[in-house]
C-alpha cells in the first residue's frame, strides 16, 4: 500500500485530533458481501501494520493481498471537497 503526500496531508491531522497512532483498512460484512474502508482505529489482533510514508497502517488480514499494489490518494468531488480514495482495488466480481 502506498500513501501519496497529498492523503498523508489530510491523514496526519484527522489522526493528530483523534489522538490516534494508526489508520486501519477494515472488512466490513454485509449480507452478501464485504467492503473495505478507512477507519482511525487501533490494530486488531490478526492485523498487519506496515508503514507507508511515514504513517502506521493496520491492514485487516483478509485483504493484506488486495491492498499491496492500492494507492491512498486523494481528488476533489463535485463540491470541491477533497476526498480520500483508494486506487487499485480490484473490482467487485
Amino acid at each position: 500500500m502506498e500513501i501519496t503526500n497529498g492523503a498523508k496531508a489530510v491523514l496526519e491531522p484527522l489522526m493528530e485530533e483523534n489522538n490516534m497512532d494508526h489508520l486501519r483498512v477494515a472488512v466490513e460484512e454485509m449480507e452478501d458481501s464485504s467492503q473495505i474502508g478507512l477507519v482511525l482505529q487501533d490494530p486488531q489482533e490478526d492485523d498487519q501494520v506496515v508503514e507507508a510514508n511515514g504513517i502506521k497502517v493496520a491492514v485487516d488480514n483478509r485483504v493484506t493481498d488486495l491492498m499491496q499494489d492500492v494507492t491512498l490518494d486523494t481528488q476533489e468531488n463535485e463540491d470541491g471537497e477533497t476526498q480520500l480514495v483508494m486506487a487499485g482495488l480490484p473490482e467487485a466480481e
